[in-house]
């Protein structure tokens, strides 16, 4: 399933959604049990059951595909063989005995979510199943914040109507600083942030940090008031001499910490012998601050 897309960094383009695997569409049927492997070795008739409506979903899409593979002009016309008839007829039964077997699956799996968040396991059904065009029933999902809510036409709970979540963008690929954005946290833990995450290349350094700001287009080295100043003298040092120093919180001497840092991953990685971590980098100081197991030294 391929979606529309834009990046800030590379522009307007399709973003592909994998899938629907084994456990994706055992969870819609079984819950988060299904999610395991081991579930269905334990249980062969749910695997038997799931692999039926993989091959619906393979038989649905071949189908489809052999119907659009013709010129649009003769797929209007009246078939006036019997073959050219007997192959329409074919097509139009694999595609309603792939209804036949989806359907009740699809509206099961709604009518056991609603009034929940949809995770990211169930949401990738919904996107399959939804983006084949199986209609909806009373239920539908909330396309802010995946809640599973009676409606038939409505993109949006009330919620998410009343409290719309406001994206503004400078991209990088139209001379802006805005590399990535991201809705709510990384790892979905149950509950739903919606506040907005940017990703923006410094102006000063041209290195890459998060930001809450949209506005905000210098990294914390470089947006300080010591940075404005080793900016207008023109320093070499994008740090000067700010120091800052971290120790863990159980009394530890021998540990290390580390994190993938930028949309490009970059991995940052500090070790000590001495109990004390030290850094002139604010950036990587903001998130040793936010680590639980360390405090902050002054």
């Amino acid at each position: 399933m391929a979606l529309p897309h834009f990046s800030p960094h590379r522009g307007g383009g399709l973003i592909s959604i994998g899938g629907p695997k084994h456990t994706e569409l055992g969870r819609w049927r079984y819950g988060i049990a299904a999610t395991f492997s081991t579930f269905f070795d334990r249980h062969p008739t749910a695997t038997r059951e799931i692999d039926e409506l993989r091959d619906a979903l393979v038989t649905l899409d071949e189908a489809r595909r052999q119907w659009r593979s013709g010129n649009l002009a003769d797929r209007r016309k009246p078939v006036s063989t019997r073959a050219g008839r007997r192959q329409r007829r074919h097509a139009a039964k694999e595609i309603e005995g792939s209804l036949a077997v989806l359907q009740p699956y699809f509206d099961e799996g709604l009518q056991r979510f609603e009034g929940e968040y949809l995770s990211p396991y169930e949401e990738t059904t919904w996107i399959h199943l939804r983006g084949r065009g199986l209609p909806l029933s009373g239920l539908t999902v909330c396309e802010q914040c995946g809640l599973v809510f009676p409606a038939r036409r409505a993109r949006f709970c009330d919620y998410c109507r009343r409290h719309p979540v406001r994206i503004s963008l400078y991209p990088h690929c139209e001379g802006g600083w805005h590399l990535d954005f991201h809705v709510g946290g990384r790892w979905f833990n149950g509950d739903r942030n919606l506040s907005v995450e940017y990703t923006s290349e410094c102006q000063g350094c041209a290195v890459s940090f998060p930001a809450n700001d949209p506005k905000r287009r210098f990294c914390l080295n470089c947006g300080s008031p010591a940075g404005r100043l080793r900016r207008r003298r023109g320093s070499r040092t994008r740090t000067g001499r700010q120091r800052f120093r971290f120790a863990h919180k159980e009394g530890a001497e021998y540990f290390s910490v580390s994190f993938t840092y930028g949309p490009e991953g970059r991995s940052v990685n500090f070790e000590t012998t001495t109990g004390v971590i030290e850094t002139s980098d604010a950036e990587h100081a903001r998130v040793l601050e936010a680590n639980p197991a360390l405090k902050q030294l002054p």
